[in-house]
């Protein structure tokens, strides 16, 4: 049995056992079988579910980070610039190395957090023309993007 088969049966042991079965039930005996799960990866040495799961939840939280800080930015920038001061521009950004399925988790990514959107996939298929509300320097904006999401991202898709 693979370890997930085994952390969803855990989980609707707890809930079929729980007095009031609820999804919130169900998501509180997956939590607990995943610990249970994990306490006992020696068991499934060639599987890297505990890993996988675990670099997952640090891409959301770095998603749900960088959602976070664009919308306090583009707050910023809206409230407190004056007009003339707001540098929008394109940039583009290579994704070449990057599988299809990365690149279009991260293309959503960066459309989703506030201040920037993805344009257009230029003719190679590898470079992506993003728009970014202020943009001061595209370098520094490349390396954050690099940084703060694709990296959180190719440890989850690549572990």
């Amino acid at each position: 049995m693979s370890p997930f088969y085994l952390n969803v049966a855990l989980a609707m042991l707890w809930t079929f056992l729980s007095r009031t079965p609820s999804f919130t039930v169900f998501m509180v005996g997956f939590g607990l079988g995943f610990v249970l799960v994990a306490m006992g990866r020696r068991l499934f040495p060639k599987s890297n579910y505990v890993g996988r799961v675990l670099a997952f939840s640090g891409f959301a939280l770095a998603f749900l980070r960088e959602f976070l800080v664009s919308n306090l930015g583009l707050i910023r920038v809206v409230l407190f610039r004056s007009r003339d001061r707001i540098q929008p521009g394109f940039l583009t950004y290579d994704v070449s190395g990057l599988s299809p399925l990365e690149a279009h988790v991260l293309t959503h990514c960066l459309t989703l957090t506030p201040g920037t959107t993805m344009v257009d996939v230029l003719d190679d298929g590898r470079t992506l023309l993003l728009h970014a509300l202020d943009i001061d320097a595209p370098d520094a904006l490349r390396q954050d993007i690099d940084r703060r999401l694709r990296d959180p991202l190719l440890r989850w898709t690549r572990s």
